[in-house]
């Protein structure tokens, strides 16, 4: 295969290329400062591309099964993490409780995408960043810093 540049700027984003000519691009202007982004998801879904959006906001990215058979495979898997992603689509209702009972006994942030979708999961990690509330709804007042 073909080597693909590290990262191109757009105008209005920043994108980066993954493997197959699959860009992914960011549209909210924030950095992550070094700090690790555990992203909660079965099968390791689309992990190659949460891997580029979130080195775009200078962050690291931990990946962790959603679906795991014990609360304390989670909390394992967990300790290293600044802010936590649950892909609500993608784990399993005890996932989903482990987890939220591991970041609020921890302090650490917590938000919940609803698809795997890259821009539903880069608002939920600046929602987690910024202290919002872990679900998007309609009537969420999240002023999104747009590039």
């Amino acid at each position: 295969t073909e080597d693909l540049p590290e990262k191109t700027l757009n105008k209005s984003s920043k994108t980066i290329k993954t493997t197959k000519n699959k860009n992914v691009t960011t549209t909210i202007d924030f950095d992550l400062d070094g700090q690790t982004v555990s992203i909660v998801a079965g099968d390791n879904i689309r992990e190659k591309e949460y891997q580029k959006l979130i080195e775009l906001h200078n962050g690291e990215l931990n990946m962790i099964d959603g679906f795991q058979k014990t609360p304390l495979a989670y909390e394992l898997t967990l300790t290293k993490s600044d802010l936590i992603i649950l892909i609500q689509n993608y784990s399993k209702h005890l996932t989903s409780n482990a987890v939220f009972n591991f970041a609020k006994k921890n302090k650490i942030p917590i938000a919940i995408s609803q698809s795997a979708g890259l821009q539903s999961v880069e608002r939920a990690i600046y929602r987690a960043l910024n202290g919002y509330a872990a679900h998007e709804t309609s009537s969420a007042d999240v002023d999104y810093p747009m590039l």
